[in-house]
């Protein structure tokens, strides 16, 4: 009935063909170019708002399918990076007096400097420190990531700049353990470098303890022949024990 006709559009003057008018069907957009009008109407769903989409989706998806078979990609599992905690190393180089002895040419001092260049070289990517000692002990270096600074250190090092009558290599030890204490000293490494003089062994052989039970394995370089005690003060500290040799084997060793 007219009454049923909206009010506005009246008003609007539209006409009453215009209001009597059919929906016009929808129109099929791109596809109409592209299929046959015979066989577009089973492709279109009439009313439909999304019915359009899944022709294209599919299209779209086989397309996709395609570049990737074509392109020939392969899936390989990559190795999981593993974390290490770098190391941490110290030295504890004894400066008695015995050390100038020259029955180790040119001398006992001199080639400990050299193995400890070598032995820098071997440590990348890790912290180094230097500690010597005699009657007292100090820290030449503190823990560093820079070899380079202990480089120059080694070169300079004399019996005269650790003063005391005493020999006394706990006292280099429980420095290296303050160093690193500071760190944590777990994972750690402290070598000793000595020619085997010790005033109190007993001393020694406890600070070494105390180093493995912090988790720091202490190992010992011997610069003369009779080790001593000093492999016995190595298997206390739950490292290696190695006598200065002029080739490499010292290092394979200890490091």
């Amino acid at each position: 009935p007219v009454s049923e006709w909206p009010l506005s559009r009246l008003l609007r003057g539209d006409s009453l063909r215009d209001m009597t008018r059919a929906p016009q069907r929808r129109a099929a957009g791109p596809w109409e170019r592209l299929c046959d009008a015979h066989l577009l109407r089973h492709l279109l769903e009439a009313g439909s708002a999304g019915g359009t989409r899944w022709p294209l989706a599919l299209l779209a998806l086989g397309w996709t399918a395609a570049c990737v078979a074509l392109a020939g990609p392969t899936w390989e599992s990559l190795p999981e990076t593993a974390f290490r905690e770098p190391s941490r190393t110290v030295f504890v180089l004894g400066l008695s007096p015995s050390m100038a002895s020259s029955d180790v040419r040119p001398s006992r001092l001199a080639r400990a400097r050299f193995k400890l260049q070598d032995a820098l070289g071997r440590l990348a990517g890790g912290s180094v420190a230097l500690v010597v000692y005699r009657e007292e002990a100090f820290a030449v270096t503190p823990l560093t990531d820079d070899a380079n600074v202990l480089r120059e250190q080694v070169q300079l090092l004399r019996t005269t700049l650790a003063p005391g009558r005493r020999v006394l290599p706990a006292r280099g030890i429980e420095e290296a353990r303050r160093l690193l204490g500071r760190v944590g000293a777990a994972g750690s490494r402290i070598v000793l470098v000595s020619d085997g003089g010790d005033d109190d062994p007993a001393a020694s052989e406890a600070a070494v303890r105390g180093a493995l039970g912090e988790g720091a394995r202490v190992s010992v370089l011997s610069l003369v022949g009779d080790p001593g005690s000093l492999e016995d003060l190595a298997r206390a500290g739950g490292g290696a024990f190695a006598t200065l040799s002029v080739d490499d084997g010292d290092l394979d060793r200890l490091l």
